[in-house]
């Protein structure tokens, strides 16, 4: 599982708060997951399992390529993440659908920052075992 949690609006970023219930959640579950952050951005303040990644397409695409399962709020990882038939999870700010990956906003694979942790959590392990 990769989590892409940046945006390059801060605002859409996915809360610090939600990273670390996502992070204990994955570690629960024994699933092998990274925070990934591009080269420059500030990782969380918490604890977490994460890395660093150059900040360029191809190093994106490559990331995604490796991962089982994609969480994001930002655009870019999610549209790749479908291009590269990856389930993608997109966690918003607010239910937003315009900009959503086909599969993702067919299949409801979305959540909000506000929505009940245990909802996103379910959702997501359920998105995990429905492609693996």
């Amino acid at each position: 599982v990769k989590v892409y949690p940046n945006s390059s609006h801060r605002k859409k970023s996915i809360p610090e708060k939600l990273l670390l219930q996502l992070s204990r959640e994955f570690h629960r579950l024994n699933l092998g997951y990274k925070v990934v952050y591009l080269e420059g951005e500030k990782p969380a303040d918490i604890p977490h399992n994460y890395e660093f990644i150059p900040r360029n397409f191809s190093s994106l695409n490559h990331s995604i390529l490796d991962s089982r399962l994609v969480v994001t709020c930002d655009s870019l990882p999610a549209h790749l993440g479908n291009f590269n038939m990856r389930p993608t999870f997109v966690l918003t700010r607010n239910r937003e659908k315009y900009w959503l990956p086909l599969s993702t906003y067919e299949y409801g694979l979305t959540g909000c920052f506000h929505d009940k942790f245990e909802d996103i959590s379910d959702r997501i392990y359920k998105t995990l075992v429905s492609y693996s």
